[in-house]
């Protein structure tokens, strides 16, 4: 029997099966008693959407289990074992939603490039104009950036090197405050139409803030890659 609740839960309304961590061992056991679950979306589930800011598209909710009755062969992976299976696809999952930001920033970064040779001021595009330039180049750096360490860091967690948790960390911190600032230097690029809901920069904007905060703010990030630094030291892994 399973009862509870979950916040911030992606793709809730479109779900037809939760993979639910449950506590089956005891309140002092912490992570050490939990064990993973596939449950059939039924009656007993009821699912609430959030209105949020942005990445609206995801029909991020609240999941709430009322009493779901649910059989031993729906257990994923051992008893009390859910917790390291639960970290792997976390760690794993930060590439991926690193990459997210990746593809946000490049389409901001392509608008706004596009937009910049055809708006005119003075007769010329803004395209000419020095300081519109300077934040294309920013742009474009900040872009291939990102692309250059996500690819890094996937590499590393195909090859099952025991480092990729950090690398993970890496990819997603930086893909994350770069692509917030890509998108920014759009909308500013784009100036007042960027500023307006008929933009593409506009949803962008508030689209990848969602990476800063989703599967581990950018302060656990850091708190992560540095772990991952004093294990070498301490010739412990990260992980």
């Amino acid at each position: 029997m399973i009862s509870g609740r979950k916040t911030w839960i992606t793709n809730s309304p479109y779900a037809d099966f939760f993979l639910v961590a449950a506590r089956t061992g005891r309140p002092e056991d912490r992570h050490r008693g939990v064990s993973l679950f596939v449950v059939d979306k039924s009656s007993c589930v009821e699912v609430s959407k959030l209105d949020m800011m942005g990445y609206r598209g995801s029909g991020t909710s609240e999941v709430l289990f009322r009493d779901c009755r649910v059989p031993e062969s729906n257990m994923v992976g051992q008893l009390n074992g859910g917790f390291k299976v639960v970290m792997d696809a976390l760690n794993e999952g930060r590439v991926v939603t690193a990459a997210t930001a990746l593809g946000l920033a490049e389409a901001a970064f392509e608008d706004a490039l596009a937009y910049s040779r055809q708006r005119e001021t003075m007769g010329v595009p803004i395209a000419e104009h020095q300081m519109v330039q300077y934040m294309l180049a920013e742009m474009k750096v900040r872009v291939e950036a990102m692309r250059l360490l996500i690819y890094e860091a996937a590499k590393r967690v195909d090859a099952g090197d025991p480092d990729y948790p950090m690398w993970s960390s890496m990819a997603k911190l930086a893909a994350a405050q770069w692509g917030v600032d890509v998108a920014r230097m759009a909308v500013q690029v784009e100036g007042g139409f960027g500023y307006s809901r008929e933009s593409l920069v506009e949803r962008v904007y508030r689209d990848v803030k969602m990476v800063e905060i989703g599967d581990g703010t950018n302060e656990v990030q850091r708190l992560v890659i540095v772990r991952g630094l004093l294990g070498r030291i301490r010739g412990v892994r990260a992980g």
